[in-house]
């Protein structure tokens, strides 16, 4: 469903766009993610993660053209996979 939607930024301005929340979940990994993909099909993160109370290890916002992009910004951990298979893309190499 698509809507308008205000992404607070702790580090930079803020984000406006018309767009559908993909993914809200939480991984022991990579922390809380939100992922919306935009009216013109680019791709929000909102990502924070903490290592124990009231520190913030990772506390961002940031902007992708593609799902592949904002798939290798997450890394490699299991949650990041996760996030990436439920985004349609593979984190898998086939070998022969």
């Amino acid at each position: 469903m698509r809507e308008e939607i205000l992404v607070e930024n702790p580090h930079g301005n803020d984000l406006e766009f018309e767009g559908e929340l993909l993914i809200d979940e939480s991984h022991f990994d990579v922390g809380f993610v939100k992922v919306w993909r935009t009216l013109g099909g680019r791709y929000v993160l909102r990502q924070t993660r903490s290592s124990r109370p009231g520190f913030r290890d990772i506390d961002r916002v940031e902007k992708f053209d593609t799902a592949q992009k904002l798939s290798e910004a997450l890394g490699h951990s299991r949650g990041a996979k996760e996030i990436s298979r439920k985004l349609g893309l593979s984190r898998t190499d086939r070998i022969d």
